[in-house]
């Protein structure tokens, strides 16, 4: 088993949580500072759907502002 291993990765991730900056308005939500704006999507009656890079994982989102 690779228990040193999963260990490693369990660091690795609570150290990615660190880094993180979180909204101030709803507790556990991401802050939208953690995201590079790549380009709009498709703009609705209810919002505007951009995708997104994560800053620290590098991984694609797809991020919807909502119209108030």
């Amino acid at each position: 088993m690779n228990i040193g291993k999963r260990n490693e990765k369990n660091e690795d991730d609570l150290e990615l949580i660190k880094k993180r900056k979180l909204c101030g308005i709803i507790e556990g939500c991401d802050s939208i500072e953690n995201y590079e704006h790549l380009n709009k999507i498709h703009e609705g009656v209810y919002g505007i759907v951009f995708r997104a890079r994560d800053k620290i994982t590098g991984q694609i989102y797809a991020i919807k502002k909502v119209k108030m």
